[in-house]
């Protein structure tokens, strides 16, 4: 379940890094190799939100299942 909500992170930040890398694109010379930079950070985020939504739900840690079955104060 974690997995699958860790999508909703992921879509934002992979939306702002397009958004970025769009007005790099028409940005020149330093700001355009920043905003590409910041791009390629932002899209590396979303990766990461994957991965770690990945890592707990395969670890079966994820807090939101216990919440589903009713067993989230024991």
């Amino acid at each position: 379940m974690c997995f699958f909500f860790s999508f909703v992170p992921a879509t934002v930040f992979t939306t702002l890094s397009y958004f970025v890398w769009y007005a790099a694109g028409k940005a020149e010379g330093n700001r355009q190799r920043w905003g590409n930079y910041l791009a390629v950070w932002l899209l590396i985020l979303a990766l990461g939100f994957v991965v770690c939504g990945a890592f707990v739900t395969i670890a079966d840690i994820c807090p939101i299942d216990r919440f589903m079955e009713g067993t989230a104060g024991v």
